[in-house]
């Protein structure tokens, strides 16, 4: 005869071991449920705000020390490529280092106001000699037609659009 200790063990083993699989299965679920989830939202594609003094061009390598002619580029995995000078953003998208299916968004530094970062489809574009520009690009970027026209007549500038300026 088998002594009831020994078939109370077998049980109480053989479920501990059924709950413990069940239990690393519903565990090993909701690690990959958060880890899927810690991957999409990770990847945002916006810009970072140009830290002067700390941020180098990726083009030129020198530090960024004049905000206003900054700009970025975002890519669709959300890698952020910072540029003192739109002429070095221009320069760098003509090495095709990216290809044109991995930018996310391109934007231009506002030169007026608190120069947030504009995306390039919603700049206003003056190209002039008179902007003392990081590599002499020229170029300086507004959120609004008010705001360029004042500058356009100071600096002597003259309207350009964002196709223009990457032929």
């Amino acid at each position: 005869m088998i002594p009831i200790r020994d078939v109370v063990g077998f049980f109480s083993e053989t479920l501990f071991f059924e709950n413990f699989t069940h239990y690393l299965k519903i565990r090993n679920t909701h690690l990959v449920l958060f880890f899927l989830s810690l991957g999409l939202f990770s990847c945002k594609i916006q810009p970072d705000p140009i830290k002067l003094g700390r941020d180098n061009c990726h083009f030129c390598k020198m530090t960024i020390s004049d905000i206003k002619f900054g700009s970025e580029i975002v890519t669709k995995k959300g890698k952020v490529y910072k540029f003192d000078d739109t002429q070095c953003m221009i320069s760098f998208l003509q090495t095709n280092f990216l290809e044109k299916k991995e930018i996310g968004q391109l934007y231009l530094v506002d030169f007026s106001g608190s120069h947030v970062l504009l995306k390039v489809s919603d700049a206003y574009v003056l190209k002039s000699d008179l902007f003392a520009t990081p590599m002499k690009g020229y170029y300086a970027a507004f959120s609004n037609s008010k705001a360029m026209q004042q500058i356009q007549m100071q600096y002597k500038a003259k309207k350009v659009s964002w196709n223009e300026l990457i032929q």
